[in-house]
């Protein structure tokens, strides 16, 4: 059996950043983050598709272009644990953990909510945006049934 791979989501409470950190055991081996200087509103679901997509595909990480590495080659950690925090992970296998909601990353926690993906959690609101529209129509286009392998 291989190691655990584990995908979180990023988000941060006072700004708009969203990122995705891929661990194999728990050694951090890719990251990237999206909206360092804002977009328009379909940059923004555009960066967010790109987010789901890694956080539900962990086991893939090392066929993707791009990441965000220091000049060591070491993956950036955007996780501090002060202005930023995991919203959710999900482990290969197809367990997801609900962690706490820190700002713009939440739609993407809502998207899963709302298509049964994850369970709901006390911070759910089921009035949804256009952003969790296009979010649900990605997931159910990747068909939502490979998110458990």
């Amino acid at each position: 059996m291989g190691k655990r791979i584990s995908a979180q989501l990023i988000g941060e409470r006072s700004a708009g950043m969203t990122a995705v950190e891929i661990y194999e055991a728990d050694n951090l081996v890719w990251s990237h983050m999206w909206f360092g200087d804002g977009c328009s509103q379909q940059g923004y679901i555009s960066g967010l598709r790109d987010a789901l997509r890694c956080l539900c595909q962990p086991e893939d990480w090392q066929g993707w272009d791009g990441g965000d590495y220091d000049d060591d080659g070491t993956p950036t950690l955007y996780d501090n644990g002060d202005t930023t925090g995991v919203i959710i992970e999900r482990i290969s296998g197809g367990e997801w953990i609900v962690g706490d909601r820190y700002g713009q990353s939440d739609e993407i926690l809502d998207a899963l909510i709302a298509e049964g993906i994850v369970p709901q959690d006390a911070d759910y609101d089921p009035d949804e945006s256009d952003v969790i529209v296009a979010l649900r129509k990605i997931l159910r286009s990747d068909k939502v049934e490979t998110l458990n392998r």
